[in-house]
Parts: structure tokens; C-alpha cells; sequence
């Protein structure tokens, strides 16, 4: 999908990575919703875990330092969930896995070669996705959080 800037805009994320176990920045494109009221909706799969996810809606300001808007809270969530997965050597492709969660509509954003943020949609049934999670845990093809 091409961004359309006058709909969307980019947001700065800064939070503390349980992933990475340290403070990151993240920039997310989210739908502007209110602008006058600093309201936007998360467009954008956050690849390290903040406590947001893709189509909640949250409050930003503009930051005279920074320049640019930066998210400041969630106002109302989703339901959508976002998992952090971490693929182990093994003769399964990246393309094939994700293949697999995106036959049960999960949408994936690959930050490199062993590592992807995916959106387990609110009206999907996430035991559904846990249990093939917990499948390639056991055959430790992959780790998530």
C-alpha cells in the first residue's frame, strides 16, 4: 500500500525493548484521525514490542526538540495482537514460515532475515496462531515473544 501523506503521517515511538532489553526508537506510520487533537491510529507493525499494536488508536504531540510527533499514550486498543518471532537455523526459508501465518491471515513486517513483527488480527482466533507458534517451538524452529 503507498502512504498517502496526507492521511498519514509518521510517528516516534521510544520505549523500553523486553527483546532487546534496552530503551529503542522506533518511527511508525500512523492514519491521522484528529489531528487537532493529537489522535491517530497505528497503521504500522511495531517490530520490537511496545504496548501497542496495529489499529489502536493513541495520542501524540509534536516534540519542539525532536521536531516531529511522538507517541504519548493509547487511548483505545484494537484487540489486534503483535508477536516478535526470532527464527533459529533451520532448513525452513523465512518465506516459508511467514507463508504459513499469512495463509491464517496474520500480516508480517520482516526486520531481517531470522527476525519478524507479525499482526494476529482481533477477529482471528489466537489459538489458532499459538498453537502453530508452539509447534515450531517444540521443534525449536523458532522462539516469540
Amino acid at each position: 500500500m503507498k502512504i498517502n501523506p496526507e492521511e498519514y503521517t509518521e510517528i516516534l515511538f521510544r520505549y523500553k525493548s523486553e527483546i532487546l532489553e534496552k530503551e529503542v526508537e522506533e518511527i511508525l506510520w500512523a492514519e491521522k484521525k484528529d489531528v487537532e487533537k493529537g489522535l491517530y491510529k497505528l497503521h504500522s507493525i511495531p517490530f520490537y514490542g511496545p504496548k501497542i499494536a496495529t489499529g489502536d488508536i493513541f495520542h501524540a504531540t509534536i516534540d519542539i526538540n525532536e521536531k516531529c510527533l511522538i507517541y504519548r499514550n493509547t487511548i483505545e486498543e484494537s484487540g489486534n495482537s503483535i508477536i516478535q518471532i526470532l527464527i533459529n537455523e533451520t532448513e525452513l526459508s523465512q518465506d516459508e514460515i511467514i507463508s504459513n501465518f499469512e495463509e491464517l491471515l496474520c500480516k508480517v513486517e520482516i526486520v531481517d532475515e531470522n527476525f519478524f513483527s507479525m499482526q494476529v488480527p482481533s477477529t482471528k482466533n489466537y489459538a489458532v496462531i499459538n498453537k502453530v507458534l508452539e509447534e515450531y517451538v517444540q521443534k525449536q524452529i523458532l522462539g516469540y515473544a
